[in-house]
């Protein structure tokens, strides 16, 4: 067993999402990254944002989308550090939706700030 899956279960999940994926086409590059998460210390949310106001200053038309429902949540600290021009917030999406915004983003981010829940960051 391997990340809390069985062998046979890691396969079927990555047969599923390879078929999910090529069911969308490729997408023109919209975005720089794109991010996905809830909404918690344990997530890094703190690191992602002071992350996304660093590239905002170094790459000026440096452009991001959060995918749920976060505005709510995460709007006033976008805010705060002016980064309104450089985070979109899809709202909820399908999961076909998901995976064309997967699609238009150069990065795509899930990290986790504790190890015990160590996420992921890759490159589309």
């Amino acid at each position: 067993m391997r990340s809390g899956c069985a062998p046979i279960d890691a396969r079927c999940c990555r047969m599923a999402w390879r078929w999910a994926t090529d069911a969308v086409p490729a997408q023109p590059r919209v975005y720089d990254a794109v991010w996905i998460g809830r909404v918690h210390r344990q997530k890094g949310i703190d690191d992602l944002l002071n992350t996304l106001a660093h590239l905002a200053q170094c790459v000026p038309h440096f452009k991001c989308i959060f995918i749920g429902n976060l505005r709510e949540s995460m709007g006033p600290m976008i805010a705060a550090r002016g980064l309104e021009r450089h985070v979109e917030f899809s709202g909820f999406v399908s999961e076909e939706e998901k995976i064309r915004l997967f699609k238009r983003a150069g990065y795509f981010s899930c990290q986790a700030a504790t190890k015990a829940a160590q996420g992921s960051s890759a490159k589309a």
